[in-house]
């Protein structure tokens, strides 16, 4: 595990900021909520939301109890619900935009609990987390296990995303070194450009986990390993304007990248059955 920052342009909030603002208190609002369930999925149900959707669907059926732990918007689950499965999200908070969701597709239950310190109230077949263990820390993601654990029923299935690229020497250099310099020159090239000076902040994100990791603290807590996939190889490299802009004008330069970017693959995702 290794703490994962981030690199910005701004001014006034200083450096090494301790801070992972969750994605609850960012207020989760549809920008476009639409009058229909098919439009709103098309507009919503895209890039990773699609690989999520795939894997998830391999291991669910529509007579399994399902509960998703950090729901946020509830994309994925709204696309399983309009199927006909039967999903109750959670979060720390019910967002904004669950009014909009129930109008839409109709009531569905919304709770309101924290994984790490709040039992999980009831026993379900099912259990989901996605883009959501890069906020937890060693000692976090154990407790986080044993909870889910402990709210599935015997050989019930956990379905986790790893919120993020593995903890790797490849992901080190790219945002530490890589990432770290590009976003140093263009602040350097802001100040120029306005006149006015700029420094460059290093924001903490959260952490990255290796797959061992995860694996590893699943297995303390009863949960045995039985699918692990990646997708996803470009968004990594897409968080650098100048090989975004690059991927955007060559398919040669994507294509390249998205074969190097396996070995940073922005989504892994692991199934796990519970074994006690």
């Amino acid at each position: 595990m290794k703490k994962w920052f981030t690199y910005h342009i701004g001014a006034g909030r200083g450096n090494n900021q301790p801070l992972v603002q969750h994605a609850w208190q960012k207020g989760y609002r549809y920008t476009r909520p639409y009058t229909d369930r098919e439009t709103f999925l098309k507009a919503y149900l895209t890039g990773h939301y699609i690989f999520w959707d795939n894997f998830i669907r391999q291991y669910t059926e529509k007579s399994s109890a399902i509960l998703s732990i950090g729901s946020g918007a509830c994309v994925n689950e709204l696309a399983l619900f309009n199927d006909g499965y039967v999903v109750t999200c959670s979060d720390l908070k019910q967002p904004p935009c669950y009014k909009d969701a129930v109008e839409l597709f109709g009531p569905f239950d919304y709770l309101e609990f924290d994984a790490l310190t709040d039992a999980i109230p009831a026993h379900y077949d099912i259990i989901f987390g996605l883009g959501l263990i890069y906020v937890f820390d060693t000692d976090q993601l154990t407790q986080f296990f044993s909870n889910v654990s402990a709210g599935l029923e015997s050989g019930g299935i956990f379905i986790l995303d790893g919120g993020g690229p593995e903890d790797n020497i490849f992901s080190f250099c790219w945002s530490d070194y890589f990432l770290r310099a590009e976003r140093y020159a263009m602040t350097i090239r802001k100040s120029v450009r306005t006149m006015s000076w700029r420094k460059m902040e290093k924001v903490f994100h959260g952490y990255r986990h290796k797959n061992k990791e995860v694996i590893s603290a699943a297995n303390k807590c009863g949960l045995q390993l039985i699918g692990l996939e990646t997708f996803d190889y470009l968004t990594e490299f897409h968080r650098s304007g100048a090989i975004r802009w690059l991927t955007n004008r060559s398919v040669v330069t994507k294509s390249v990248l998205s074969y190097f970017g396996r070995r940073n693959p922005y989504i892994r995702m692991f199934a796990f059955r519970k074994t006690q």
